[in-house]
């Protein structure tokens, strides 16, 4: 699924996937929320407005702080994540269906320039094709690992 949409006052792009899983919402729902717990490094109840600092390197070896933030957590419907360096606000999230064979499950992510018109203007360059595919992709193959995952037809050894 291909899906592109202008947000409110950001003007910030939105890309997003869906897949299928033919998994009840409680496995998607815990997998979902474990995976998210390690990277918080907190149990799965401690999520909610959870916060973490990071440093990575980045492009030029220059050191960039990151901060993560829990958002929005519904249970069983939605958890959103907005990270935030001295540039840009990304958010990424998760929403899950209930369907009576399983779950659909989306990934979407959007972004803009923290104070800069031109940065904004670069997450709007997503919406491009050439860009747009890239981005798809890799948010489709995040899908795809979940489902492999949740479904056991992923074979490790061949990623």
């Amino acid at each position: 699924m291909y899906n592109v949409k202008e947000k409110g006052n950001w003007g910030v792009v939105m890309l997003k996937q869906e897949i299928f899983i033919e998994k009840p919402i409680t496995d998607v729902w815990e997998f979902i929320v474990a995976e998210y717990a390690k990277s918080f490094k907190c149990s799965p109840s401690q999520l909610k407005d959870k916060e973490i600092e990071t440093t990575v390197q980045s492009f030029g070896n220059k050191n960039v702080k990151i901060v993560q933030s829990v958002q929005k957590l519904e249970e069983f419907k939605l958890i959103e994540v907005l990270s935030e360096n001295s540039r840009d606000l990304v958010t990424t999230g998760y929403e899950l269906i209930e369907d009576s064979d399983g779950t659909f499950l989306s990934t979407y992510e959007s972004g803009k320039g923290k104070s800069s018109v031109f940065r904004t203007w670069n997450y709007k360059l997503f919406a491009f094709p050439i860009l747009r595919n890239s981005s798809q992709k890799r948010m489709r193959q995040r899908l795809e690992t979940i489902k492999g995952l949740l479904e056991g037809t992923l074979d490790l050894e061949e990623e």
